[in-house]
């Protein structure tokens, strides 16, 4: 039995594995670098002062597309109201000094919290749960209520309460002059259990996005919602 010398077994072992990295078939067999992803806006810095609120049609934030996905905005008192320009839509303001932020339009605080609002009905949790509104009156405001929007959104999607990001919603809104006969499309929380895993039968699930009123474009030109 031949003894191969340790400096003889080194050199070998040197020769083979500086010939495996120079074989070219290896090299094209190496995976290629994957690029880092580029990084998405802060969208919690979008959500601040004066903004209008319009609402998407989406059952999710990932894949929800202002384009393709916008049935209207919600109005001063709340409602969800069809929209061809952000002229149509309430211009609403934010909290300036806390976070979670309050939400008011020109008439008052907006919150859950009007007792006098409808409730969700066909809902099989929505027995106790109003519908969103606008009020004068500060009473109306609950004290904790309060909305965010989540670093990594790719939007400014509007959230309530413990990751509250939908909506839930009776219909799409209609023609102006039909909802302006009273019929009046409101905004209730979305709620599911095990006894409705989902949006409530016949309803639309639904995002709020925060556009910032004024916002413009690198050209100078305002960014338009619709």
């Amino acid at each position: 039995m031949s003894h191969q010398k340790p400096t003889s077994r080194l050199l070998t072992t040197l020769l083979v594995s500086l010939t495996l990295l120079l074989s070219p078939s290896l090299a094209l067999a190496l995976p290629a670098p994957v690029p880092a992803e580029p990084s998405s806006p802060d969208v919690t810095k979008l959500f601040n002062g004066l903004g209008h609120i319009i609402v998407l049609n989406s059952t999710s934030y990932s894949d929800a597309s202002l384009s393709s996905d916008s049935i209207g905005c919600l109005s001063d008192a709340g409602y969800v109201v069809t929209a061809s320009s952000s002229s149509d839509c309430a211009t609403f303001s934010t909290s300036i000094t806390s976070y979670p932020k309050t939400i008011s339009s020109k008439i008052g605080g907006c919150s859950f919290g009007n007792q006098a609002m409808p409730t969700n009905e066909d809902s099989r949790y929505g027995a106790r749960q109003h519908a969103w509104s606008c009020n004068e009156d500060p009473a109306m405001v609950p004290e904790g209520e309060r909305y965010y929007t989540i670093n990594g959104f790719k939007y400014p999607f509007i959230c309530n309460g413990n990751l509250n990001c939908y909506y839930d919603i009776p219909r799409a809104p209609s023609s102006k002059e039909e909802d302006s006969k009273g019929d009046k499309v409101v905004v209730w929380q979305y709620a599911w259990g095990s006894e409705q895993m989902g949006i409530t039968p016949g309803h639309l699930q639904v995002l709020w996005m925060w556009v910032p009123a004024g916002k413009q474009g690198e050209d100078g030109s305002a960014v338009k919602p619709f």
